[in-house]
């Protein structure tokens, strides 16, 4: 049972890795090319409207779907339950945006967004068609299936994007593309996963999973509206050509942030949740997961804040430079994004998604203290705000963590600190090594394999003990 788990666990950060490396490779090649069809200001109005499309993602997804597969045993009539209670949520929503999308446009002063919410939403309705077959495949730990599906799924709305775009449709190519994304991947996986819902709905059974679901749906919509709210600031406060920047910015920054922690989640919640008895296996799971997680993320923040102008201008123009300080101080708080998603995940994963929610109050306040402070100094004031914000989470995840399993804050520094160490140190020589070169391109030609040989020293010198780990790991899942 143990080596068919730990085989299980492997095959999915693989083929998890696969597909958010598959789907954010398609997305950032899409922004390479729509970057240079499409202005600051189109990618703005679509940054404003996915803060509303993401947070109501939340709420659709809520708690009750993961309670699906957080908890041991489940019935057909529960996932029938919940599919319904999803799609009837799903509904309300759209019919929400709709209604509030002239008054929303009002607000931020963009006249073509209320068009653009109300076509959008219905991203919303298809969305919940497919959380019960997404959610059924995450539990039988077929995540091969769901990398394959969402790859594809990219793959086709990115061509789709590209086209519109080229044919002059300016911020309505990105919304199909959202629209298509969305179907292509529902589609495949009804057909796929031929679950199909029964006609039954018992509020007994959405009662029982009430506990447990209410409180991570509430913490999860905490989490996106936190996430969002710098936007929604940005947007308001400052212009829509300002919010194309920093939207620019943040779609660049979550290539490799967001994979990582989707990553985290997809995998680590349904195996934590399998051990969420064995509090030995979950220490030494979670211990595993973050020195293997921020091996690879430590200097991969640090790296991107280094090359920050150059990889900008080779990809999007020299018109997107306004993006780079953006970019680079959303890098400094994606150092860590792995540590705090895996600890977030491990509390899920135990059930305590009641402690979950009363700390998110916690951790929501300080984020709008700070992004408040930072409104009074600019909108980089904004973006520091949010940097420390992050910090402040990540120790309280940490903190809320401990106390399900052994692991405190002072164990998990001390097996972390040598990668950002070596990040570090890598970055400042590579700095110093490239400081007065002139050319974007051949800045990276230099950049990338110095830091890169850099880093893989130190980590072979003076961490031979975790690559060796990481290194059997591999090979067991090969063998």
């Amino acid at each position: 049972m143990a080596s068919d788990l730990k085989s299980k666990t492997i095959s999915g950060l693989i083929w998890g890795l696969l597909r958010t490396f598959g789907s954010r490779l398609s997305a950032f090649v899409s922004s390479i090319v729509l970057a240079r069809l499409l202005s600051p200001d189109d990618f703005g109005c679509i940054g404003v409207l996915s803060i509303f499309i993401l947070v109501s993602m939340a709420v659709i997804e809520g708690g009750f779907a993961s309670a699906l597969i957080q908890r041991e045993k489940v019935t057909h009539e529960d996932e029938s339950t919940v599919f319904f209670w999803n799609l009837f949520i799903s509904i309300a929503l759209c019919l929400v945006l709709v209604a509030f999308s002239g008054t929303i446009a009002d607000f931020y002063r963009i006249p073509q967004l209320g068009a653009v919410i109300s076509v959008q939403s219905v991203t919303l309705i298809i969305y919940a068609f497919g959380i019960i077959h997404n959610n059924r495949l995450i539990r039988d730990l077929n995540f091969k299936a769901v990398a394959i599906i969402d790859t594809i799924a990219s793959i086709v709305s990115i061509v789709i994007a590209i086209i519109l775009a080229y044919l002059g449709y300016g911020v309505w190519a990105l919304v199909y593309q959202q629209i298509s994304n969305s179907l292509v991947a529902v589609l495949i996986k009804v057909l796929y996963y031929r679950w199909r819902p029964k006609l039954y709905f018992s509020f007994k059974i959405l009662k029982s999973y009430f506990s447990y679901g209410s409180y991570l749906m509430l913490s999860n919509l905490m989490n996106s509206i936190s996430t969002n709210l710098q936007g929604v600031v940005i947007g308001k406060a400052f212009n829509v050509t300002t919010m194309g920047y920093y939207s620019q910015a943040k779609k660049l920054e979550e290539v490799p942030t967001t994979s990582i922690s989707s990553l985290v989640a997809q995998v680590l919640f349904p195996v934590l949740s399998k051990l969420q008895n064995d509090k030995d296996r979950l220490k030494s799971a979670l211990s595993q997961m973050q020195k293997a997680m921020n091996l690879l993320n430590f200097p991969l923040m640090i790296g991107l804040i280094v090359m920050a102008k150059p990889i900008i201008v080779l990809l999007f123009s020299e018109k997107w430079i306004p993006s780079v300080p953006f970019f680079q101080i959303l890098c400094v708080a994606g150092i860590v994004n792995c540590s705090q998603s895996i600890n977030y995940q491990l509390v899920c994963a135990v059930g305590r998604s009641k402690a979950i929610f009363y700390w998110n109050i916690v951790k929501r306040i300080i984020d709008i203290a700070f992004i408040l402070i930072g409104l009074c100094f600019s909108v980089y004031g904004i973006m520091w705000g949010m940097v420390i914000s992050m910090f402040i989470t990540c120790i309280i995840n940490i903190q809320v963590a401990q106390k399900s399993i052994n692991y405190s804050i002072k164990d998990q520094m001390l097996d972390n600190l040598p990668f950002l160490l070596y990040s570090v140190v890598s970055a400042l020589l590579t700095y110093a090594a490239t400081a007065y070169l002139g050319n974007e391109t051949i800045d990276l030609l230099w950049i990338i394999p110095l830091f890169t040989i850099t880093y893989c020293t130190l980590l072979f010198i003076f961490s031979t003990n975790e690559v060796r780990q990481i290194k059997k790991l591999i090979l067991d899942y090969v063998r």
